[in-house]
């Protein structure tokens, strides 16, 4: 949590509204973790800042785990947060954030975490390891992990354009869009 208290601290000093970010590795389904961080945002942004962190659902006995997405704002644009306007995805894929606009449609911004296209580590739990366990869980057997979170994520953002949005999506993508040939 630390790190993200330099990074809120950065952020502020180089006077940018909204940071998001990837593989923050750590277990937001651990409440001490989650208030460990707030603890440490209120003790220098209290009432200036929200962050939306999405893990994946995994018990750890460690605050580590592999992937993660975090969406930090901070100043004066978490007024025009809409009211249920931040979220993500229940494996860490994502999170967004939903902002009004005046005379504008919403806007929804997602920061992104694709896996890679094999695990990076056979025996560890990486962030691959753990959306293949959880898409097993839905029953979704012979989907690979980033296919889901393609598919997955083209839900999430037609719901948010079925209300009106305007959306922006950035990430690690793990992929090359474009190749030398």
């Amino acid at each position: 949590h630390h790190n993200i208290q330099e990074l809120a601290v950065t952020q502020q000093e180089l006077q940018i509204d909204l940071a998001g970010l990837t593989e923050h590795c750590l277990n937001t389904t651990q409440p001490r973790i989650i208030n460990s961080i707030r603890q440490s945002l209120n003790r220098q942004f209290l009432g200036q800042y929200v962050i939306q962190m999405n893990s994946a659902q995994v018990d750890t006995l460690t605050p580590y785990l592999p992937g993660g997405t975090p969406s930090l704002l901070i100043g004066n644009t978490i007024a025009r947060l809409e009211p249920t306007g931040r979220g993500g995805d229940a494996q860490g894929r994502w999170s967004y954030l939903s902002f009004r606009r005046k005379h504008l449609p919403p806007l929804t911004i997602y920061t992104a975490y694709k896996v890679n296209k094999n695990p990076t580590n056979q025996i560890r739990i990486t962030a691959w390891h753990q959306q293949r366990l959880q898409l097993n869980a839905q029953q979704r057997h012979g989907e690979h992990p980033r296919e889901a979170f393609t598919t997955d994520l083209i839900e999430s953002i037609l719901y948010h354009k079925s209300q009106h949005h305007h959306i922006i999506v950035g990430g690690d993508f793990n992929d090359t869009l474009f190749t030398n040939q």
